[in-house]
């Protein structure tokens, strides 16, 4: 009767917290498990709860499992569906690893599988928000001669974000900020980049070693320096007022973009 019962691990919701949790669902073999984060917590009647704490270990041992027996493609994938935010993702991930260790290195040309075609889906919805953002990022240059950018995005893109902006600006010093999950990539002058969780920015910012003076806050909250006024009066000034289509503008920069775009605070 006790294996009868639904058993959900809820896990943190983060690449190495999903695979921790897929580790502790093979210790379970026989029931019927499924895996939340903690953004999704809600709890169900006749179901067993189970409090999964993030073990890096164990999650290296399932990414060495992926790549030697399955192969490195699964495992780009099986990241591109954990950083996102479809609500299904961690039960799809643990699908997937179970049909891929039984395939092989086959399991990802099998569009036929529900479950492989549910991760392309979802790694292609997190590749293309990735993508845009690294086309529309607005930088602003703050004291101390660092480039500060905030973004807003759905899934948790910001390794390729960074990863985009450190190839090409690998001399400047820069920051990203990730206002829905409170992280912030830091690039420093000719070095790697390093991702920080639980940030306050305007803390981060004035604990930046070469930073001397005070920052500029614009009324809109962000960060103005002597170009961006300017770059709005060029953006007002190159409208022609009896061309203007809302409609297709909306479809070519959707709303939910412009939070931190500078022609539109």
């Amino acid at each position: 009767m006790e294996n009868s019962r639904k058993l959900i691990l809820n896990c943190e919701d983060s690449y190495d917290g999903i695979l921790t949790a897929v580790y502790d669902a093979f210790n379970y073999r026989g029931r019927s498990v499924y895996i939340t984060v903690d953004s999704e917590y809600n709890f169900e009647l006749f179901a067993e709860y189970v409090e999964i704490r993030t073990d890096y270990d164990k999650s290296a041992k399932v990414i060495n499992t992926i790549e030697n027996k399955i192969s490195k493609e699964a495992l780009y994938m099986v990241y591109g569906v954990a950083i996102s935010a479809e609500r299904d993702k961690c039960n799809v991930i643990l699908a997937f690893i179970m049909s891929g260790l039984k395939e092989g290195g086959s399991i990802t040309k099998k569009l036929t599988n529900p479950y492989v075609q549910r991760c392309y889906d979802i790694r292609k919805k997190v590749s293309n928000e990735a993508h845009f953002y690294n086309e529309i990022l607005r930088f602003e240059e703050i004291a101390g001669n660092v480039l500060c950018a905030k973004i807003s995005p759905v899934a948790n893109v910001m390794v390729s974000v960074m990863e985009h902006f450190t190839d090409r600006f690998p001399e400047e010093n820069f920051l990203i900020y990730d206002d829905n999950r409170r992280i912030c990539g830091v690039h420093q002058r000719s070095q790697r980049y390093f991702i920080r969780e639980n940030v306050d920015l305007d803390e981060l910012i004035y604990k930046w070693k070469e930073i001397r003076c005070d920052l500029s806050i614009d009324k809109s909250g962000g960060f103005s320096d002597s170009y961006t006024q300017l770059w709005k009066v060029f953006f007002d000034s190159i409208s022609i007022k009896e061309r203007e289509n809302y409609k297709l503008q909306r479809n070519n920069l959707p709303l939910k973009y412009r939070k931190h775009i500078t022609e539109f605070l």
